[in-house]
């Protein structure tokens, strides 16, 4: 992000923006939306004044910025705060004008930068929605850089995860949760139960694998060859608290870990072969929800079990 925004020189490769290379060009001629994780208004100024504030610094005319000025609060829906000045806002208030200076000026691209760390997570949650829908009304590309995975998965039509500097994977939310191309990825995105062992023979439809504990699992197609060390990986919601289809793969231990979280109960179950399986229930009304001790069986599907080469 900080190569796009003029910020960072580039020492390989070439940044375009709308058919038009820019990467040697200053940061002020690219012509590029920024918000930045502490917002950077000016306390001296209204919130009328910091939206104007690119847009007189363009040379645009004062007729034209109190146009503007208006159809960016009623955008951001600030237009009874434009007389305020920014400690007088709330922090989802400041956010709401930082992006809105930011998009005032029609930039081809808007970048953000880690923007909605510094909220707390009711009201980050629904910036989330609202940048959104802000985004698909303009129309405008944009990238953010967020540590945040639910963050990402919330809010992205793409996401590029990246490690030690490389992209290693680009692709929808949906792609990166459900088919993760590598170990570090499914592990990076989302919780997860992981579970090392070996290869012990391979399919058409998939692979076996025989846990450290000695479990004894179907899984996913994997490139591993038979023999070799393994990583398998089962999200926690693919659990189910019931006998297992014939072709299931299951287990049988007890509950040692319960975490309440409202819609929702996490389990820690420690298997016969004494690995530990993250189980997520819906917190469902008139259901029996298992508790601290119960001896139980989970089963998960085939497809739901994603097998790595564990050097990958």
């Amino acid at each position: 992000m900080m190569a796009i925004a003029g910020f960072t020189d580039v020492t390989s490769g070439e940044v375009y923006i709308e058919g038009r290379r820019v990467d040697m060009l200053p940061p002020h001629k690219r012509n590029i939306g920024v918000v930045f994780q502490h917002l950077a208004l000016f306390p001296h100024l209204s919130v009328q004044d910091n939206l104007a504030f690119p847009l007189r610094m363009r040379g645009v005319k004062e007729a034209a910025i109190a146009a503007k000025v208006h159809s960016a609060l009623e955008l951001v829906h600030l237009s009874a705060f434009a007389d305020r000045l920014p400690n007088q806002l709330s922090g989802g208030q400041q956010q709401r004008v930082a992006l809105a200076r930011a998009i005032i000026f029609d930039p081809p691209v808007l970048l953000l930068d880690e923007p909605l760390s510094a909220l707390d997570r009711k009201l980050r949650e629904s910036m989330q929605n609202e940048l959104k829908n802000l985004q698909r009304k303009l129309g405008v590309t944009t990238v953010m850089v967020t540590h945040d995975q639910e963050e990402a998965l919330a809010v992205s039509d793409r996401i590029a995860v990246m490690n030690n500097g490389e992209v290693v994977q680009l692709d929808t939310p949906e792609m990166l949760y459900e088919k993760p191309n590598s170990l570090f990825v499914a592990d990076f995105i989302g919780h997860s139960t992981k579970l090392e062992g070996v290869v012990t023979s391979l399919t058409q439809t998939g692979c076996r694998v025989r846990t450290k504990g000695g479990m004894e699992l179907s899984g996913q197609p994997t490139d591993a060859p038979v023999g070799s060390a393994v990583s398998v990986v089962i999200r926690p919601e693919r659990f189910a608290f019931d006998a297992a289809a014939r072709d299931d793969n299951h287990a049988f231990g007890q509950i040692v870990e319960s975490t309440y979280a409202g819609d929702a109960v996490t389990y820690g179950i420690k298997t016969e072969s004494s690995e530990t399986l993250m189980v997520k229930l819906n917190n469902l009304k008139n259901t029996r929800h298992p508790v601290m001790g119960d001896r139980t069986q989970v089963s998960w599907k085939v497809t739901d079990t994603m097998v790595f080469a564990t050097n990958r």
